[in-house]
């Protein structure tokens, strides 16, 4: 092999390495869903500039299972969400309503106002509502990674099977239904008060892969190796000359 051609496939195999290193995957530590059975709106946004988001005193009463890999169980719920606050004007792009929130913290437990076992709790840094305008239904996203998940069963199972430290860091996709009245932008340019009567939701978090960056830096192992050999020859064949 000529130190040109060695040099090539060692820079390539770098480039693989760095890539590998950042490559990340989602796994799912919860799903969550649930109707209220009275049809009262457990999940209510209040409106206006400085409007709140957020559940009944009891929470949202949910079915929530557990992570995939994990014990995989499943228990009758509520979900306790909020207080967050809408954090600037709401705005109409092609159809679709966007209003900006704040950061907040949720919690799933198996009894009512935070009683029984916990499976899950987290805070998160922002979060955004969009919905077609108009529409009965909405969907709260969260930004990539700004999830954090504290504490719970769920999270423990997650470790087990997972691994991971103390700060698990991940995504939240929460959907409000049969929202009454149907979704608006008031006078002032902020979303009008709403109730919601039902809700669903994925509690992702975000593992590292570490296989492709192991075998990246393995395969640069043996090319450093080939390179000293292929230096070697060169030394060799200088001082047979």
């Amino acid at each position: 092999m000529s130190i040109r051609n060695f040099l090539g496939l060692t820079a390539a195999v770098v480039s693989l390495s760095a890539l590998a290193t950042g490559a990340q995957a989602n796994t799912t530590i919860a799903q969550i869903t649930g109707t209220t059975p009275s049809g009262t709106a457990d999940i209510t946004f209040s409106g206006g500039p400085g409007g709140t988001l957020v559940t009944a005193a009891g929470g949202n009463p949910i079915i929530a299972v557990g992570p995939i890999g994990g014990a995989g169980d499943t228990f009758a719920s509520f979900l306790n969400f909020g207080p967050i606050t809408e954090t600037g004007p709401a705005s109409t792009v092609l159809g679709t309503i966007v209003a900006p929130f704040s950061g907040g913290a949720f919690s799933i437990w198996t009894g009512s106002g935070g009683t029984g076992t916990l499976l899950l709790s987290g805070n998160f840094t922002s979060s955004a509502l969009t919905s077609a305008s108009g529409s009965s239904g909405s969907i709260l996203n969260f930004g990539l990674n700004s999830v954090t998940y504290t504490g719970g069963l769920f999270r423990t199972e997650f470790l087990a099977v997972n691994g991971g430290g103390p700060g698990v860091v991940g995504n939240l996709s929460l959907s409000l239904a049969s929202i009454n009245p149907i979704l608006s932008i008031d006078g002032g340019g902020f979303l009008a008060a709403f109730g919601a009567t039902a809700s669903s939701g994925t509690f992702d978090a975000t593992t590292a892969v570490p296989e492709p960056s192991e075998w990246a830096f393995g395969a640069l192992s043996t090319l450093s190796i080939g390179g000293m050999m292929v230096r070697a020859r060169r030394k060799r064949g200088m001082a047979k000359a």
